[in-house]
This record gives structure tokens, sequence and C-alpha cells, in this order.
């Protein structure tokens, strides 16, 4: 059986087109061509939606994986001395072998100030 409007290939008995929603005055049921073309807008909008759910869901994981690059790049580190943590290189002095804060190498004079 092919649709009178537009021609397209259907199941014999077909009351709908399934392409251009054309009533066919076929047998299948009570079902008005709004409904099915209804259907397919419903399903098209849940397609979009879920397409918006997986997008956000990278976005977020794009950040979180930027955050803890910069976190990495940051340098965390503990003063050996005082125990505070602190962001950024600090002071690394190579002779004794020990990373601490500016705070701690000001205070031991190790800054030369």
């Amino acid at each position: 059986m092919f649709c009178k409007q537009c021609g397209t290939q259907l199941p014999d008995g077909s009351r709908f087109c399934a392409a251009c929603g054309e009533d066919l005055g076929g047998s299948a049921g009570s079902v008005g061509a709004a409904a099915v073309l209804g259907n397919s807008e419903a399903a098209a909008k849940e397609a979009e939606r879920a397409e918006t759910k997986s997008t956000m869901k990278v976005a977020i994981v794009g950040v979180v994986i930027i955050g803890l690059i910069i976190l990495v790049l940051t340098q965390f580190h503990v003063c050996e001395f005082c125990g505070e943590s602190f962001f950024g290189p600090g002071y690394n002095n190579a002779e004794y072998d020990v990373h601490i804060c500016n705070d701690c190498a000001e205070s031991y004079h190790w800054l030369g100030i």
C-alpha cells in the first residue's frame, strides 16, 4: 500500500501515513493523525533533553578535570618548619634540602632580608 499524498510505501491496512500523517481510511485503529504526530514531537523533545543532559555532564567533568590540573600546577605544599600548608613554589634551599614557606625562610634569614 502507498500513501496517496506523498507516495510512501506503508503496511497494508494502515490508517495514517507515517511520513506525512495523511488519513488513509484504513483499519489500523482509531488513533488520530494529530496523536501520531504529537508522539513524534514528544520523542524529539525527549531526545533533545537527553542530549542537553549529556552535554551538561561532559561540561561538568571538563570543569572538574581543569580544576584538578590547576591544583596540581599550583604546587600545594606543607612547610617543613611550621607545618602550614601553602600554594606556590615557596623557598627551596638546595644546601639543606628542605622546602619551606617564604615566611619561615624570612624568619630564619635564608632570604637575606
